[in-house]
C-alpha cells in the first residue's frame, strides 16, 4: 500500500470516528504538525511533531488522567479548538495569533520558563481544557481512539521505516 493511501485512509478513519462520537463535520488532514484552521471552520491537521514537554506538563497540571500518548492528546487539543471556536470572537483569535507571532520572534530557545505562555493563551487554554475534559470523561472512547491511531501510526512507521 502506498504511504499516501495510508495517510488518506487514516484521515478518513479519524473523520468517521469523530462523527460517530458526536463531533460532526470535522475534516482531518495530514500536515507537518498539529494545527486547527479556525478560518476554515472545521479542518484540523495532524503531524509528526507532538512531543512538547510544556504541553505534557500542562495536561498533567490540569488533571489529565491519560499518561503519555501525546499524539492523541494533540489530536484532541485540535478537536478542542473546533469544539470551542464559537466561544471566541475573530478579534480574540487574531489577538492570540499576534501574541504567538511576537513571542515566537522574541524567544529563540523554547524552554518551560518562556514557552508556557503559549498554553495560557485563551484559545489554546480552552482547547486544552476541552481535550482534558473529554479524555477524563470518555475513557472508553479515548481508548478506542488510541487503538485506531496506534494501528495507523504503526503502519506508517513500517512504511517510512
Amino acid at each position: 500500500m502506498d504511504i499516501c493511501d495510508v495517510y488518506d485512509e487514516f484521515c478518513v478513519a479519524l473523520e468517521l470516528w469523530f462523527n460517530a462520537h458526536n463531533i460532526p463535520n470535522l475534516l482531518v488532514d495530514c500536515g507537518e504538525s498539529f494545527c486547527f484552521y479556525h478560518d476554515k471552520k472545521n479542518l484540523i491537521e495532524w503531524g509528526e511533531d507532538y512531543d512538547d514537554i510544556n504541553f505534557e506538563q500542562f495536561f498533567y497540571e490540569y488533571g489529565c488522567t491519560l499518561d503519555g500518548n501525546n499524539f492523541v492528546k494533540s489530536l484532541l487539543h485540535e478537536v478542542g479548538h473546533y469544539m470551542t471556536m464559537s466561544n471566541f470572537t475573530q478579534k480574540e483569535w487574531n489577538d492570540d495569533k499576534k501574541t504567538i507571532r511576537e513571542n515566537s520572534k522574541r524567544f529563540k530557545k523554547i524552554t518551560i520558563d518562556v514557552d508556557y505562555w503559549y498554553w495560557e493563551l485563551p484559545t489554546e487554554f480552552s482547547a486544552n481544557m476541552w481535550a482534558i475534559n473529554y479524555i477524563n470523561t470518555h475513557k472508553d472512547d479515548v481508548n478506542d481512539l488510541i487503538t485506531l491511531c496506534n494501528k495507523y501510526l504503526s503502519i506508517i512507521e513500517e512504511e517510512i521505516g
